[in-house]
């Protein structure tokens, strides 16, 4: 199909309003459409053709690598796409003022060059439809949901179909075009709800994971059968001042209801922390000690809660952000998506924001004859709260082992009752669970806290990583006024969890480096702004390629004013072909000094009936090579092509003589 003038034109622009680029689209466009007023044309030898190609692989790549490394996937995908258009100019602008016209296919898939007896290789294309659908696509790429685009989009297709329309129908055409527009709409409103449904379907499956803690509830794998396996995946990277130690326990969220192996937070409406000067929140009222916690993190939709050290009271580097916290001590902020550093100055004493509540003591009736039974068996009601604690402590450690492998449980008992009287084997969540329960059974006050544990030391980071499989639930108490952290699963846990670890491990904590520097490199350099570096790299490439298609003798300038050019001194003026080209002219049909060889050969065949038109095509492939294709023709291929135009001449002549 012939692409109607000013398509292009009108798709570039269409492309520049939809992306916000239409300072750069207009040039396009002139430079697009300005063809049809010029008669400079440029002779492309196909080897030129490849050169420019190349010129835009390369700008493909380069800038893909870029915006891979820069934006971090999936972004750099729509991105590219939005920059196609110009990344592809250059090929088509070639074609438009080339005296070809067309492109041969060898000039776009390297697979090709080089296959003198593929017929594949030679076959000419026009790139201009497929520019515009281009456009269109990378107008797409900006992610307007607004009408306007599905509306630009109908009319450069009903643009272009208008061509083609049948002469003798065109009510027909303009009813069908109507009904197609109508569907169209009725059907891309229908994929846009679904795409969106999808979306926050796919967003919170892919982040049901413990970098997204929820504040109300806490689902434990308790009563879960198998083995439990946990990634090797980097969540947080931790650094430590002052006189702070590991292993250090970095809260997120707490519960206080019991209820079916899940943890919930009843009566927990978050609050807005009002924001101190320099990007600071003041936590609690007390004196810091020296002590400092720095925590790095990832939050991909810009929300999420923090992993606070406890004793935490004051809060900073989080500039531009909004925070909030509930009464269990969970701190909840929003902010711009991507990495956050924030750090904490901790306290010696215990937070104590808040005083415990009647859920703090209450112990679920299905666990509570497993729990008397312990609580009877070790004596803990006749001891004051810190020595039962102690007492507690040491019996899980002593009796009880870690373990993320659980086997089928007596069906007559829960899970937690099975894990106290029976198997004394469980992960953290178990531990964590009746150590609450426990503790609220002989008269304290406790809840379920998780967060994770720091422990793992890098030398390639040269700072603490926590990874997924560091993730921990240990239980808060309420001792002399205050909260605190009470852990009683056996202090091995960590290092099972280690040698469970992938052997890959390394290399990907190698890669996760990679992509974290490069994330803290996007985040100090902005995501739309281009390194110097970038551009050293770019502009010697294009300068080199330029040159080696100037040095292949590519392009040849040729207009109508410089017809005077003496044909002996270039190669392949002796081509049979032009014999062909007299033949035609003294026919009525002569080339016009501006005019591509693809539309002259199509004008010939409208006005001489009969005319055999994919032959003449050969021939002027042939024909190419002889005259702009540096290694030339060999032998065979100057004898093909004299034999080719002798019988070609024969035929047009006979066709002549019967009055065809």
């Amino acid at each position: 199909m012939k692409t109607p003038r000013f398509l292009l034109g009108a798709a570039v622009l269409f492309w520049g309003v939809q992306s916000g680029r239409l300072a750069l689209a207009v040039p396009m466009a002139i430079a697009l459409e300005g063809w049809h007023w010029t008669a400079a044309r440029w002779e492309i030898a196909p080897i030129g053709f490849q050169r420019v190609a190349d010129v835009c692989t390369w700008t493909f790549l380069i800038a893909a690598g870029y915006l891979t490394f820069s934006l971090g996937m999936p972004v750099p995908v729509l991105r590219i796409l939005e920059w196609l258009p110009v990344m592809v100019a250059p090929l088509v602008l070639a074609q438009l003022y080339s005296t070809a016209g067309r492109i041969e296919l060898a000039a776009l898939f390297t697979s090709l060059r080089g296959a003198r007896g593929s017929r594949w290789a030679r076959v000419q294309v026009d790139l201009a439809p497929a520019y515009a659908v281009v456009c269109a696509l990378a107008a797409g790429a900006a992610n307007h949901r607004t009408p306007a685009y599905f509306g630009g989009v109908t009319l450069l297709l009903l643009w272009a179909l208008w061509t083609v329309r049948p002469p003798r129908a065109v009510g027909t055409w303009l009813a069908a075009a109507v009904l197609s527009v109508a569907l169209g709409y009725a059907g891309h409103h229908g994929l846009a709800q679904l795409q969106a449904a999808l979306v926050n379907y796919a967003i919170d499956y892919l982040n049901a994971n413990l970098t997204r803690t929820d504040p109300y509830r806490a689902s434990t794998d308790i009563g879960h059968i198998g083995e439990l396996k946990n990634s090797d995946r980097i969540l947080l990277r931790v650094s430590l001042a002052g006189e702070t130690r590991t292993p250090l326990l970095l809260h997120r969220a707490s519960y206080d209801v019991y209820t079916n192996a899940t943890w919930l937070a009843r009566d927990a409406p978050f609050e807005m922390l009002p924001g101190q000067e320099g990007a600071r929140w003041v936590l609690a009222a007390s004196e810091a000690s020296g002590r400092a916690v720095t925590v790095s993190e990832s939050f991909p939709q810009g929300r999420g809660v923090l992993a606070l050290a406890t004793g935490a009271v004051e809060i900073h580097g989080l500039a531009g952000a909004d925070m909030k916290r509930n009464r269990l001590g969970t701190v909840q902020v929003e902010r711009q998506p991507g990495i956050a550093r924030y750090a904490m100055e901790v306290a010696d004493a215990a937070y104590a924001r808040d005083a415990p509540g009647a859920y703090d003591l209450r112990v679920p009736a299905t666990e509570a004859a497993a729990v008397e039974d312990l609580v009877s068996r070790l004596g803990l009601r006749t001891m004051n709260a810190t020595d039962a604690l102690e007492v507690l402590k040491h019996h899980f450690d002593r009796s009880f082992r870690y373990s993320t492998y659980r086997a089928g449980r007596a069906r007559e008992s829960t899970p937690l009752a099975d894990f106290l009287l029976r198997t004394k084997s469980g992960h953290c969540e178990y531990f964590a669970t009746a150590t609450v329960l426990i503790a609220r059974a002989i008269g304290i006050p406790a809840r379920y806290g998780t967060g994770f544990s720091v422990q793992e030391w890098s030398e390639l980071e040269q700072s603490y990583v926590v990874r997924e499989r560091h993730a921990h639930a240990w239980a808060r108490v309420h001792l002399d006024g205050a909260w605190r952290d009470f852990d009683t699963t056996p202090p091995q846990w960590f290092v099972e969890e280690a040698q469970q670890a992938s052997a890959w491990e390394p290399l990907r904590d190698l890669w996760a480096w990679l992509e974290w520097e490069i994330g803290i490199w996007r985040a100090g350099e902005g995501e739309r702004s281009v390194p110097g570096w970038l551009l050293a790299l770019v502009v010697p490439l294009v300068a080199v390629l330029a040159w080696r298609v100037h040095r292949a003798g590519g392009f040849v300038r040729r207009h109508a004013a410089v017809a005077h050019i003496d044909e002996r001194t270039r190669q392949g003026a002796d081509s049979p072909f032009y014999r062909i080209e007299a033949h035609l002219a003294a026919l009525g049909c002569a080339r016009m000094p501006h005019e591509p060889s693809g539309e002259w050969i199509d004008r010939a065949a409208r006005a001489l009936i009969g005319l055999e038109v994919e032959p003449l095509r050969r021939l002027l492939e042939l024909h190419y090579r002889y005259r702009f294709d540096p290694e030339g023709l060999d032998d065979s291929g100057r004898d093909a092509l004299a034999a080719g135009v002798t019988q070609w001449l024969g035929a047009a002549r006979s066709l002549a003589q019967r009055g065809v």
